[in-house]
This record gives structure tokens, C-alpha cells and sequence, in this order.
């Protein structure tokens, strides 16, 4: 089975490619975290581990089901360090010509106190999020008028009822404001509040100076960011937040198509390791096209689609590779050899 780690086989390309997520742990264990991932392309499913063992891993690496259980309980590979992986390989994408541009981050709810500190320390990074209604949201300080006394740090509190609704937006009512808030300290940011036709306001809190966006607009080509026109600049930022709606279709498609609905596992840990794994491969997946030239013909193909594909070509190259491994132990592999010879010219024919 040498033979499958070559770089020209697709399991080569792909153990290159999985194989630096776990760099943190010792080479065993590498060896069969970057396996497990590989199992999942296979067999397009990850209902346990007991059935990737059962079904494929047990006859290509000849490992027990524990070994693999140990290397879950693997306390160097984290879900943190999964994600950060999966950050730098999307962050190597950016042309160069891009890379000293903002970065604006779509921020969910319940990250924003873990991360819009963190967030704040580097100039070059943005964000957006959804916040709760009753978020403090402060005016900007009066201007100093020569009394005696400590200048103001804040202006007086306002709530979302302050906000004129002056913009439609998609069907909606949308002001906005800029304000000081708890959240950001003393920076002065966005607020943006949205109002439905039902009556249901939500409150939104940017970083983003939209002033700074006007160049983007000619070369977006999706047409919810160049439908703004100049003057709905201000707005802009909550335009892009629309597009968080890619992580409720990422959900929709693990659910349906990767398993994330169907597991048999029972303990807490072994649930998180499964997501982690099908988020891992999930997301790789739509950037593998962009970085290893053996999938560049899948750039515009959905993850189940190039799966699909992995999965045919795993079977074949273990399928070969099997066969070889018989021919050479075989007294007369001649037929053998010639029916080889014409499984390769007829399936390199339908690739």
C-alpha cells in the first residue's frame, strides 16, 4: 500500500493536504487523525468511527478501532487548533494585491464578547454583528463649551427607538447612527438598526467605516453588494452582513449530505470530535480546488460534488493498488497483469 502515498495518487494529494491539521500531534497519530479524515471522503459518510473502521479503515491500515479512539483523546489537536488551520490555509487564497486590505468579519451574537477585544487590538481587521436590543448605545460626547469640570466621555443613552428609519432596504426600514458603546470602548462605531414590515427590530453594531468601501463596489460580482448605490454607502456594512447567510446553507448541507444528523455516537466527546471532523472536511473542501491543482476542474462545484468524485478515485487507487500487491506475490501473474493493463486504459478513459 506504499504505493497510495505517492504525490501523484489522489490519497497522496490528499494526505498532503489533511495532514498538516494535526502537525501538533506525534506522527502516529498524525498518521491516523489524516486517515480518518480521508475515510470520510470515501465512504461519504461519518455515522461513527466504528463504522469508518469497520467499513474502510480496517482494511487499508490495518489499525485497530482503539488505536483510533486514542488518537481522538488526542489533547493536542483541539477544535481551536482545527480552525486555526483552516483560517490560514483560507487567508493564503488572498492575492497579494488584496492582502494589506481590511478584513471584515460577520460576527455571531454569542462570539462577540470572546472575540471583539481581540478584534480591536489590530487596525486591519473589521467587524459586524447582531447584538441584543437592549445593548447600551450612548451619543457621541457634546462638543467642550468652556464650563469648568471633566469633559463628558459619552453623550446621553439612546435606545432603537431613536433611530429614523430612513432607508428601505430588501423590504426593510433602516437607520443608522454612529455611536459609543460598553462593547467597543471608547471607538466610536455603527449602529444600525432594521425594522420588518411585522414590526421586529434588530440592532447592529459595525466597525466598518463604510467611507472606505466606495472602490469595492465596481468589482463585487454578487448582486446584494452592487446594488448599493452611493448614496446608501452608510449602509453598506449591513448589506454584508447578508452574507452569513452562507453558514446556515453550510449547516443545511452537513445535515443533509455529510451525516451531522445522522450519527450513532453517544458520549459528548465523541460528538464534538465528529463535528469538528465533518466541519474540517466540509470547509477544506471548497478551498482543496483553489490549492492543489489535481481538483482545479472543481473550483465552481459544490463540496458534495468534488466528495463524490474523492471518493471514486480513493476506490480506484486502493482497488490498484490491491491488485498489484496480489500480482506480485502471484507465481504467474501474467493474465493477471493484462487484465490490470486493461482496467487502467478503460478507467483513465472515463476520468
Amino acid at each position: 500500500m506504499n504505493s497510495l502515498y505517492l504525490e501523484n495518487s489522489i490519497i497522496g494529494s490528499l494526505f498532503h493536504f489533511f495532514s498538516p491539521y494535526f502537525s501538533a500531534a506525534t506522527r502516529p497519530t498524525q498518521f491516523l487523525l489524516t486517515w480518518l479524515v480521508i475515510a470520510q471522503l470515501a465512504l461519504q459518510s461519518f455515522p461513527s468511527l466504528r463504522f469508518l473502521h469497520r467499513n474502510f479503515l480496517a482494511q487499508v491500515t490495518h489499525r485497530c478501532l482503539n488505536s483510533y479512539y486514542r488518537a481522538l483523546q488526542n489533547k493536542t489537536v483541539t477544535s481551536h487548533s482545527l480552525r486555526l488551520q483552516t483560517a490560514e490555509l483560507a487567508c493564503s487564497l488572498i492575492p497579494a494585491a488584496l492582502q494589506n486590505e481590511p478584513v471584515f468579519l460577520s460576527v455571531d451574537d454569542t462570539t462577540v464578547p470572546k472575540f471583539v477585544e481581540r478584534v480591536l487590538q489590530y487596525p486591519h481587521l473589521a467587524f459586524i454583528c447582531n447584538v441584543r436590543s437592549d445593548s447600551a448605545i450612548y451619543e457621541l460626547p457634546p462638543l467642550p463649551n468652556g464650563k469648568p469640570g471633566r469633559p463628558k466621555k459619552r453623550g446621553k443613552r439612546i435606545h432603537m427607538n431613536h433611530f429614523t428609519l430612513s432607508w428601505n432596504m430588501d423590504g426593510m426600514q433602516v437607520g443608522h447612527r454612529i455611536v459609543l458603546t460598553h462593547i467597543c470602548g471608547n471607538r466610536r462605531i455603527h449602529a444600525y438598526v432594521s425594522c420588518t414590515a411585522s414590526g421586529s427590530r434588530r440592532l447592529f453594531f459595525s466597525t466598518l467605516d463604510p467611507s472606505t468601501l466606495h472602490m469595492s463596489c465596481a468589482w463585487q460580482e454578487r448582486k446584494i453588494l452592487r446594488d448599493a448605490p452611493a448614496e446608501g454607502m452608510d449602509y453598506y456594512p449591513l448589506k454584508l452582513y447578508k452574507l452569513r447567510w452562507v453558514i446556515e446553507t453550510n449547516y443545511y448541507e452537513q445535515k443533509t449530505f455529510w451525516s451531522l444528523n445522522a450519527y450513532r455516537i453517544r458520549r459528548q466527546k465523541g460528538i464534538e470530535h465528529m463535528v469538528n471532523l465533518v466541519n474540517l472536511v466540509h470547509s477544506s473542501l471548497k478551498m482543496l480546488p483553489y490549492l492543489d491543482e489535481h481538483f482545479a476542474k472543481y473550483q465552481n462545484a459544490s463540496p458534495q460534488e468534488l466528495r463524490s468524485h474523492i471518493s471514486w478515485q480513493i476506490q480506484r487507487e486502493i482497488f490498484f493498488c490491491t491488485l498489484v500487491a496480489k500480482a506480485q506475490t502471484t507465481k504467474n501473474p501474467t493474465d493477471l497483469v493484462q487484465v490490470l493493463c486493461k482496467l487502467a486504459s478503460s478507467t483513465s478513459e472515463m476520468a
